[in-house]
């Protein structure tokens, strides 16, 4: 009778483990698989992906910046200026958008949608609102696009936390897309790269009347130089030398200039100086610098265009009506003053600062 009392107890402790074991593996499994759930699988924004062809202006909002890109004809443009804008980069964002699939639920809690970057968006947000619309401005899609989330769905797949504007539910959805909301994050912000042989002089003309002029140096670089002396300020100062970080720094934003932001002309802003480029195949560039409480902006007009049809041609579609934000160190190179551009000791460096504004 013992026997069969201790073969039974066995039995039972073998079933309880073995209830044991399955419990757990369930809840290992279910831990970390997707939630059966409804909408598991479908894309998040069928209309977008039924009517991508349609698509014709899109609006982002990202706390206070906001950028709209449209299209005109059979080309993209961008914020206030209407800047050309790449068009690989707008169809890459539509067709992410269109392909987003819902991998997982994530919070309907409103109070928890700033964890994961899915909140309205306000001055304090990190979300971006993203509405598409067609010609006729009807919506095909409004997201907000949240945080980031690499790794959650496995083998190197996107992923990324959304939520559909005025629906409760947020999603872990397959794809990432990252919407720039400066104009630069979309086009080509390049506006000139020239060869430094190519330099005739430079003149920068200050609205006080100071005029500086530069000329390239004919001097080698000196044994062991990575980068020599480019520029050569006329009419130096006795006892003078150059200032090389700063001649380099004008030269080499000269050459390779790009932009960080750009806009309409703000006519009320009045230059504080003019920098004039001359190329040895006779283009002659000229920019006109502002300042506001955002920061340096330049104003470009081809005076003359020179050998390099291409580059005029481009010129004279980018700079017309336009001027383009840069970073404070290029506004400051660009209305250098004498004593920025030499060191010297010498008491009055105004009697030395050149021809009158506007002399040949």
């Amino acid at each position: 009778m013992r026997g069969v009392i201790r073969w039974r107890t066995v039995g039972i402790l073998a079933l309880l483990a073995a209830v044991a074991v399955a419990l757990a593996a369930w809840a290992w499994v279910s831990a970390r698989a997707p939630l059966r759930v409804a909408g598991v699988g479908e894309r998040l924004l069928p209309a977008l992906h039924a009517n991508l062809e349609k698509a014709a202006r899109i609006e982002i909002q990202r706390g206070k910046d906001k950028l709209v890109v449209v299209r005109r004809k059979d080309a993209w443009v961008a914020g206030d200026a209407e800047y050309p804008v790449e068009p690989a980069q707008v169809r890459s964002v539509l067709l992410t958008l269109a392909e987003m699939k819902k991998a997982r639920p994530a919070t309907a809690k409103p109070e928890k949608y700033r964890f994961i970057f899915v909140d309205d968006p306000n001055p304090e947000s990190l979300a971006t609102r993203v509405v598409v619309k067609d010609e006729r401005d009807g919506v095909l899609a409004d997201v907000i696009l949240g945080r980031e989330a690499p790794d959650w769905l496995g083998g190197g797949r996107e992923a990324q936390f959304v939520r559909v504007h005025g629906q409760k539910r947020a999603w872990l959805v397959e794809g990432r897309v990252r919407t720039p909301v400066q104009v630069e994050g979309w086009a080509d912000n390049q506006i000139v790269k020239l060869p430094e042989e190519a330099v005739a002089g430079v003149i920068i003309r200050h609205a006080d009347g100071e005029v500086l002029r530069l000329a390239p140096n004919p001097e080698p670089k000196k044994p062991g130089e990575v980068v020599g002396l480019p520029l050569l300020l006329e009419d130096m100062p006795p006892g003078a030398k150059p200032n090389l970080p700063n001649i380099r720094a004008l030269f080499y934003s000269l050459i390779d200039l790009s932009f960080n932001d750009v806009r309409k002309v703000r006519a009320h802003l009045k230059p504080l100086a003019e920098v004039e480029l001359r190329m040895k195949d006779g283009m002659v560039l000229v920019w006109r610098v502002v300042r506001d409480d955002v920061g340096y902006w330049l104003r470009g007009e081809l005076k003359q265009p020179g050998k390099n049809a291409k580059l005029a041609e481009k010129l004279r579609k980018l700079l017309p009506g336009r001027e383009f934000g840069v970073y404070d160190s290029v506004g400051e190179v660009f209305t250098s003053r004498l004593e920025n551009l030499i060191e010297a000791e010498v008491t009055d460096l105004s009697k030395s600062a050149g021809p009158a504004a506007g002399a040949p």
